[in-house]
């Protein structure tokens, strides 16, 4: 393929087609150099990111094309994939049709693209990585696509672009039994561990103790790159999340977003328009666009990258960018096509009993409007084919968005799936 190629941003003029099907752990690992648990992260991001396949549909236009796995033209999800494509066409008219879907094995997936695939001016991507080079064919393009989303380069060279980040020591499994590590520890107590790997928190744990970091680690090797960060006090801070998009000449902000947790790990976003950043947050968000320009990461067409940060008044601690495409961009991209505003939005990933599948689409049937007085709507952005053991269950996962009353949303659900269907809503802390 010679056509351009990046995570190009929504509402391209040109023809795109987006391949995306799990891309993080292979940016910095050769698969078969992965532990037990990068294996199992690697297998979980694959599962996770079929729903973005799903909703790359309503991302794109008539004019584009997306590559989904083949599991999508077996039953249910075949007849699954019809409702989604049926709910976003009622919505915004213009979407990629059915007939442009393109299907492809999960196992040697940008493999049997990179044979066979559509014309399209543009070819999108989650990322650049490893996993996808027989799509790009480029370790130029690979290597920036490592620096740039590499927590440790960031951590070393952020301070000198003027980008202010917590205290971060960045080093190597071997290096634990050193005096620096000692020192930092003695200094903070506790910290955050992160390893390069995949997003949504995963190879990020928050230890309290060396001894705590080394058991962390224990199954990698001694050369592994380790970054550890003090901890910010969690009193008064709130984990916020920004999409930029990067042209060769310009940088902006396209949304704002609050993250959302459940027991550790990213399940979704809040989007408000309550929620604004300071005039000296929004300059150091466009300063580490600037950033992440000057490296190289840009493209006429316009590229996503997310920054990950902390603010508490007018403070703002930049802790992670992600030179790619964001889960966020999908719920905003959402609103913005439904034209509603911003008001009060829980996007969130959960998971579903299969066999409960048709009666959670007949719920987002009814309430896919506001029509009945309830204050809350629900609007589906993905789900994922593959049946996954959950707590000794057999789970799917899926992908929507609530606008307006998400305790309300929350008592419907119980009503309609029963208790323990849907259980991530039940932990999430609304804002």
């Amino acid at each position: 393929m010679s056509r351009p190629f990046g995570a190009f941003v929504p509402g391209q003029q040109e023809s795109v087609f987006t391949a995306m099907a799990g891309d993080d752990c292979l940016l910095h690992f050769e698969r078969s150099e992965l532990t037990p648990k990068q294996q199992q992260d690697d297998r979980d991001n694959l599962v996770l990111t079929a729903m973005l396949q799903v909703a790359l549909t309503y991302m794109g236009s008539a004019r584009d094309h997306v590559a989904m796995h083949a599991l999508f033209q077996q039953p249910p999800w075949n007849l699954a994939l019809q409702f989604y494509n049926g709910v976003f066409e009622r919505l915004f008219g213009d979407v990629v049709p059915m007939s442009q879907y393109h299907y492809y094995p999960s196992e040697g997936f940008y493999e049997a693209v990179a044979k066979q695939h559509p014309e399209a001016a543009l070819l999108g991507l989650y990322m650049v990585s490893g996993s996808n080079i027989p799509l790009h064919n480029s370790k130029q393009a690979l290597a920036l696509s490592q620096k740039v989303n590499s927590k440790m380069h960031f951590a070393r060279t952020a301070p000198a672009a003027g980008i202010p980040v917590p205290e971060t020591l960045v080093c190597t499994k071997a290096d634990l039994s050193g005096a620096a590590v000692a020192d930092f520890f003695t200094r903070h107590g506790s910290a955050m561990l992160k390893l390069q790997g995949l997003a949504g928190a995963r190879n990020v744990a928050r230890v309290a103790s060396l001894e705590e970091a080394s058991q962390y680690v224990a199954e990698y090797d001694d050369e592994i790159d380790l970054l550890l960060q003090e901890c910010l006090p969690t009193d008064g801070f709130t984990e916020m999340t920004v999409d930029l998009t990067i042209t060769d000449d310009t940088v902006a902000i396209t949304n704002v977003r609050q993250i959302l947790f459940a027991e550790g790990l990213w399940v979704g976003n809040y989007i408000s328009d309550k929620l604004e950043l300071s005039d000296r947050q929004r300059e150091v968000c466009l300063q580490v666009g600037r950033y992440v320009q000057a490296l190289g990461y840009s493209s006429p067409y316009g590229l996503n990258c997310g920054i990950d940060f902390f603010v508490r008044g007018d403070d703002i601690v930049v802790i992670e960018i992600n030179a790619r495409i964001t889960g966020g961009l999908f719920p905003a991209r959402l609103i913005e096509r439904l034209g509603e505003g911003e008001n009060d939005t829980i996007a969130f990933i959960d998971v579903l009993s299969p066999d409960r599948f048709d009666d959670y689409q007949k719920f987002v049937e009814q309430y896919l409007q506001d029509d009945q007085g309830e204050g809350m709507r629900i609007v589906p952005m993905g789900f994922s084919p593959f049946v996954e053991h959950v707590a000794e269950q057999d789970r799917i996962f899926v992908w929507q968005i609530v606008m307006g009353d998400f305790e309300r949303f929350r008592a419907l659900k119980r009503q309609v799936l029963g208790e323990g269907e849907l259980p991530t809503a039940e932990l999430i802390t609304v804002p």
